[in-house]
């Protein structure tokens, strides 16, 4: 099984800051799988959208990164992206047109990956910060059931997990408001 991130605790929080007008999200989560499962799950486009959106990749520097979310009445939109760093079960980065930059270090541990993702967003609403707190703090939850063979069912996701997400906001709400 997964651990969710390094205290266990289920309802860890994402941590952000604002620097100048820029917002700077991240998370830290601890998965009991070996680096290069997790690199697959960020990187191969069957396996993303298990947990996360789907996705049009070139594994490369200058490469497409591009995401469709699946879990909102907006799914169908692409929002493109490009890869800024390629280094395999290491790091990956891309710019995402709605996302800003974001960053994924993977680190080998003794119970398997430390995932450290960084999404900085240049400039955005509180809103749209708290809200995507929220979107990534449920994803990387998902990112962990997917590890363990077990993949988010999309249509019925709005019914399944909102409340969860709405009560993650209002959690954020709370660290994003000056």
């Amino acid at each position: 099984m997964s651990s969710h991130h390094p205290d266990g605790g289920a309802s860890h929080l994402g941590s952000v800051e604002c620097i100048d007008e820029d917002w700077r999200m991240m998370f830290v989560r601890d998965y009991g799988h070996p680096v290069d499962a997790v690199w697959a799950m960020l990187t191969q486009p069957a396996l993303t959208r298990l947990w996360w959106a789907d996705s049009k990749i070139e594994p490369r520097v200058g490469g497409r990164f591009d995401l469709r979310w699946l879990n909102s009445p907006e799914a169908g939109v692409w929002w493109e992206g490009a890869v800024t760093v390629w280094e395999p079960e290491r790091v990956l980065e891309f710019t995402n047109s709605e996302h800003g930059l974001l960053r994924w270090e993977l680190e080998a541990t003794d119970a398997g990956t430390r995932l450290t993702f960084i999404d900085l967003i240049r400039p955005a609403e509180e809103r749209f910060v708290a809200m995507s707190l929220a979107g990534w703090h449920l994803h990387l939850d998902h990112l962990a059931e997917a590890l363990d063979g077990i993949g988010q069912d999309w249509d019925a996701w709005q019914e399944r997990w909102l409340p969860t997400w709405q009560d993650r906001h209002a959690e954020y709400i709370a660290l994003v408001t000056r």
